[in-house]
């Protein structure tokens, strides 16, 4: 499995044990990898690369794993890209290189590749990740290890997943990032995230703005009170700024999130975990001399 190196170097060095033969392969005889994490990639995207390969042609071989189902078949494991664009370019062939992988290795290597190369969607790393936990019986622990990431990183990826359909839809479309996401799952409420999600939208929030709005409470229902309501005092509002901030930081060195209920009097902290796993970590956390 690779190292926590996996990221600084390359392919072909993380996997060398895998490593078959360089050949030129057949466009047409290779087809997209199954468990590729990467879910879109535009048109734009590639048409700059399909002109450098009509200029160039493919600089880096794609890698490929032999189909046993099929001889003289592949499945595309790493340069999905690539491997468009050529296409797009109108070649017929690309050089390739064959590796002997199983499917953890398969997605393993697309991780790594796509981590390395460019962003992939939040959520497309979400779920490759689940399916590293929930299909391989991964631990956390273990898929950091595997793809050279923190734990705390695929913890957090992971709780995206969380997310009601309305937000995951608004992160997927790029309308909000991953640090707006991890600031409404603090939501617990459904119907409270929503209009801090719409609140988001139509103000413009910072990552920042909005994890401040939600440990404030803000979202949450006050019809009832709407009649006594009043505007925040000045002192209020730099309280809240400051103790938005405080609990960022705390949030920091926790690795989850943590959440203010009360007031400056009187009130509750509370803090977040979605595993066995992550419990036992926080305590540890909690405990150290």
């Amino acid at each position: 499995m690779a190292s926590r190196r996996a990221l600084g170097r390359g392919l072909e060095n993380v996997f060398a044990d895998t490593l078959g033969a360089r050949r030129t392969v057949p466009l047409s005889s290779i087809e997209p990898n199954p468990r590729q994490p990467r879910r879109g990639i535009g048109d734009g995207e590639l048409e700059g690369l399909a002109a450098s390969i009509r200029r160039h042609g493919v600089l880096q071989p794609v890698v490929v794993s032999a189909r046993d189902d099929h001889p003289g078949r592949y499945y595309l494991v790493a340069g999905e890209r690539r491997w468009r664009a050529a296409r797009l370019a109108g070649l017929r062939e690309v050089p390739a290189t064959i590796v002997t992988v199983d499917d953890r290795r398969q997605l393993e290597l697309a991780l790594v590749e796509n981590l390395q190369r460019t962003d992939l969607n939040p959520l497309d790393r979400s779920q490759a990740y689940r399916v590293m936990v929930e299909e391989f019986e991964l631990t956390q622990e273990g898929v950091a290890e595997a793809l050279g990431v923190s734990r705390p990183s695929v913890a957090n990826a992971l709780r995206l997943l969380n997310l009601d359909d309305a937000s995951l839809d608004a992160l997927r479309a790029g309308e909000i990032s991953e640090g707006h996401a991890r600031a409404l799952l603090s939501v617990a409420d459904v119907a409270a995230r929503r209009r801090l999600l719409a609140t988001i939208r139509k103000e413009g929030l910072s990552v920042r703005e909005a994890e401040q709005r939600a440990a404030a409470g803000e979202g949450e229902d006050r019809s009832q009170e709407a009649q006594g309501s009043r505007s925040p005092t000045e002192a209020e509002i730099a309280w809240n700024r400051e103790v938005g901030s405080v609990l960022e930081r705390i949030q920091r060195n926790l690795g989850t999130r943590v959440r203010l209920r009360g007031g400056e009097r009187r009130g509750r902290i509370v803090l977040e975990y979605y595993s066995e796993e992550e419990l036992a970590e926080l305590i540890d956390r909690l405990t150290v001399a």
